[in-house]
């Protein structure tokens, strides 16, 4: 099925070797096996405080721990979700520093967690209209820092 979880690998020794993981489909919708988003929503990182961490983030926001021995989800939006529910369809995650902390971007906003994904906040909740702009608004303000720092007119290419 195009856009469902194929596998997920580990590499330890900096891409020589790897071994699949037991990875659950985690671009599907639970429950279903339908719907999958793979192709739409799909961001992994390593958290860089523990390497035998990793989060994947499909239409949920997957935990993977014990160096890929263990799959939780941690956002469960469609069913039996923690106290703040948080958006599905994961784009983004960017940690802060050298910690567990991170902030996710979804269809939802930008949400934050400071312990891991033992909870989570609402940074800026959008539309995604709203989310559209903002974006503009960053590379329009890059653009403009990039080719001042060139030495040209910010309205050249």
């Amino acid at each position: 099925m195009s856009g469902c979880t194929v596998g997920v690998w580990r590499t330890d020794d900096g891409g020589g070797t790897w071994s699949q993981l037991p990875a659950p489909n985690m671009f599907a919708e639970p429950g279903t096996g339908l719907y999958c988003q793979g192709g739409y929503d799909n961001v992994t990182a390593v958290d860089p405080s523990n390497p035998d961490v990793a989060y994947i983030g499909g239409i949920d926001l997957w935990k993977i721990t014990g160096a890929g021995a263990t799959f939780a989800n941690i956002t469960n939006y469609f069913g039996g979700y923690p106290p703040v529910r948080v958006h599905p369809d994961y784009h983004s995650i960017a940690f802060v520093g050298n910690s567990s902390g991170f902030y996710v971007g979804n269809d939802g906003g930008v949400w934050s967690s400071g312990d891991g994904g033992a909870s989570s906040s609402t940074v800026a909740a959008e539309t995604p209209a709203q989310i559209v702009s903002s974006i503009e608004n960053l590379v329009t303000q890059w653009k403009s820092a990039v080719t001042s720092a060139l030495g040209r007119p910010a309205n050249s290419a």
